[in-house]
């Protein structure tokens, strides 16, 4: 990825995740589809995901670096 966010932790409800940041949608999955096959090898079930387009309108008002 080309930016992540900070990982998010809940211990109550057994979840983790974090923001990723991808130059095309063929890497973001390509990522997602690794890292899924790698937490199911680790015995993990029920993983999900989701990938968004980056909204660079609301992004260059927070002068994030897309």
């Amino acid at each position: 990825p080309l930016a992540t966010a900070d990982a998010v932790l809940s211990q109550e409800e057994k979840e983790a995740g974090g923001i990723y940041l991808f130059d095309n949608i063929a890497d973001a999955n390509r990522y997602l589809e690794k890292h899924t096959k790698r937490l199911e090898s680790f015995g993990y079930t029920n993983i999900r995901a989701k990938i968004f387009e980056a909204n660079e309108a609301l992004s260059s008002i927070t002068k994030a670096k897309l």
